[in-house]
């Protein structure tokens, strides 16, 4: 079962309790700082989403995470989340919250999959074009894919944008097989 709508829900929850915009901002930023943080420190992870980890310590271990700089409101909600044994869906939660500010925002989020790693200006061009293609605001989120030998694919609101040449020989594959 796909725990995305339970993720979802308190998400959305945080969303609608927060009192004004700087507020969401200043909470957005504790939250993608923490989530940038457990992607890289596993044990953290694990420690935080294990359900034997006691409550108090998974507590003790958010506001020391946020080392008085998180919000309130943050700190709150991750209390909250251990309390209601759910800290082990935090990272699915802060990955709706960035969904939700995105959709509150009008932005999509398109993915960008390349043969070797992109500079600025080439992840500019590519947001410019799928900007154009939607007319809406486009967050890029890339990542290396060295099995595309060349070009770059772009994933977006279930549709795909494929340059690679992966994918040119893989059309030309079919082409020849209908002949």
């Amino acid at each position: 079962m796909s725990l995305r709508p339970v993720a979802h829900r308190y998400a959305k929850s945080l969303l609608e309790t927060l009192p004004d915009e700087a507020t969401v901002a200043r909470v957005d930023g504790d939250l993608s700082g923490l989530l940038a943080t457990l992607r890289v420190e596993t044990e953290l992870r694990r420690a935080l989403v294990s359900p034997i980890v006691p409550l108090e310590r998974k507590r003790a271990a958010f506001r020391a995470l946020g080392g008085g700089r998180f919000a309130e409101p943050t700190v709150r909600f991750l209390e909250y989340l251990a309390w209601k044994g759910r800290s082990g869906i935090l990272i699915e939660v802060m990955e709706e919250w960035n969904e939700l500010l995105r959709a509150r925002r009008g932005e999509v989020l398109a993915t960008v999959l390349s043969a070797v790693a992109m500079d600025a200006a080439q992840a500019d061009a590519i947001r410019a074009l799928v900007s154009k293609r939607l007319g809406r605001t486009v967050v890029i989120d890339h990542k290396v894919d060295a099995s595309l030998i060349g070009g770059f694919q772009v994933f977006f609101e279930n549709r795909v944008m494929d340059f690679s040449l992966k994918g040119r020989l893989q059309r030309l594959k079919e082409k020849l097989h209908a002949a």
